[in-house]
């Protein structure tokens, strides 16, 4: 079972933890059309995937993201927390944290500047 949220008008205030919505980023003509171009991305993927493509699919994500190569912090749910260089991701979806000129591979927790 997966679920994901979209904020794509306005995002909630929740203490201590940033939030962002799509409209911020970009102009969103109508929720229907948002939907439709999400769902054909969604099986574009989803079909990379299933072609064992997960390199590309890895490469155009990895191009997307923000903080690549820059210094971070990841928060756990323990509240330990580990530094890092954001190296990108691994084939599985987990980041990469360079930390004492190893790659750890994360799996879950919070990003902080």
């Amino acid at each position: 079972i997966v679920g994901i949220g979209i904020n794509l008008i306005s995002a909630p205030k929740i203490k201590n933890y940033n939030t962002t919505y799509l409209k911020s980023f970009c102009n969103i003509e109508s929720k229907g059309d948002f939907f439709l171009v999400f769902i054909k991305f969604l099986f574009i993927n989803m079909n990379k995937l299933k072609k064992n493509r997960k390199d590309q699919l890895i490469n155009v994500f990895t191009q997307s993201l923000m903080f690549i190569d820059e210094k971070i912090k990841i928060v756990f749910l323990d509240n330990t927390i580990k530094h890092g260089i954001f190296r990108g991701i691994n084939n599985d979806g987990s980041l990469k944290l360079e930390r004492n000129n190893k790659i750890e591979s994360i799996y879950n927790g919070s990003i902080e500047l």
